[in-house]
């Protein structure tokens, strides 16, 4: 089979003139970084093993057990991305007299520290 336009040699593209090849690597890359959610059923699961004493209705679980999941998830996703960010300098992080970490633009946590306060 020829290459799109019947030119031999020639790399296939699509209408808008980005070669298959390359849209199809981008895909298979954004696809990689991808993880799959969990089912709802092994959210359930997950509640019960941290809460193996726990009962609730069917509201009871879409509201309160399968929220807390998504928020745990969610935590924990959003903590490896602010830790990439601050790896690769693109984010500060400072800590607070609290003791909790805070995180902001780079330029900003130079200029300005807590004890500036």
């Amino acid at each position: 089979m020829r290459a799109g336009n019947g030119e031999p040699g020639k790399t296939p593209q699509n209408q808008g003139g980005t070669p298959i090849a390359k849209q199809v690597a981008n895909l298979q890359g954004i696809a990689r970084g991808m993880k799959k959610a969990p089912s709802i059923e092994q959210q359930i699961l997950n509640h019960l093993a941290s809460y193996p004493n726990a009962q609730d209705t069917l509201r009871g679980i879409v509201e309160w057990w399968l929220r807390q999941q998504r928020i745990v998830q969610t935590t924990a996703e959003v903590e490896a991305a602010l830790r990439g960010l601050v790896a690769r300098g693109k984010l500060s992080m400072k800590t607070g007299p609290d003791g909790r970490v805070h995180y902001c633009h780079p330029g900003r946590g130079r200029r300005a520290s807590f004890s500036d306060n």
